[in-house]
């Protein structure tokens, strides 16, 4: 019979990958459970320079150093704030593939409607200590129904762009929001 791991996690977002870098390097045996490609849905490309305190931001990952951000209301500059180093643009498929190198990945979809009894099929995940639920807002049972989604989009272009500054773009008419993240070389 196979040992059960110490911990299972399910979810490899930024909330899971971080408890599964955590949880293996003070030696536990972690396994990580994610339905698609670690750091493929959107958001969690920028990080504050805070992270730092907590997870060594390996340098192979960063895209960006950001020193700056404006903000926008219906198209007008509302605010803006330059200097010291405020954080990162990352290649978040990469960064967490790094968070979840001391992890064995599953790439299998969990069953997590009865969050008591997570289940692959008819099989009941089990670990030694704890099973971690991270599955992020929208895999959350009946969650999804209630979410606004996003949606992220990379675009090109031939203007000359400031790759050290983020932009936040509110609109009244529309719900929601969207940010401008600059990349190196792009």
């Amino acid at each position: 019979m196979e040992e059960k791991p110490d911990f299972i996690v399910v979810g490899a977002g930024p909330a899971g990958a971080a408890f599964a870098y955590y949880a293996s390097s003070s030696g536990y045996r972690v396994e990580v459970y994610e339905g698609s490609e670690p750091g493929s849905k959107p958001c969690g490309w920028a990080v504050p320079v805070q992270i730092e305190k907590y997870v060594k931001v390996p340098g192979d990952t960063v895209l960006t150093e950001i020193r700056g951000f404006r903000v926008y209301l219906d198209g007008k500059l509302v605010h803006e704030h330059y200097g010291s180093l405020w954080g990162y643009i990352i290649d978040k498929r990469l960064f967490i593939t790094r968070l979840l190198e001391g992890s064995t990945l599953y790439k299998r979809y969990v069953d997590i409607s009865n969050p008591y009894s997570p289940r692959i099929g008819s099989s009941r995940l089990e670990a030694r200590e704890r099973v971690v639920l991270a599955p992020g807002l929208v895999g959350l049972p009946r969650a999804a129904r209630e979410t606004i989604m996003a949606v992220q989009q990379i675009f090109r272009t031939r203007d000359v762009v400031e790759e050290d500054v983020v932009e936040i773009w509110f609109d009244r008419e529309l719900v929601g929001y969207y940010w401008v993240f600059p990349r190196s070389g792009e």
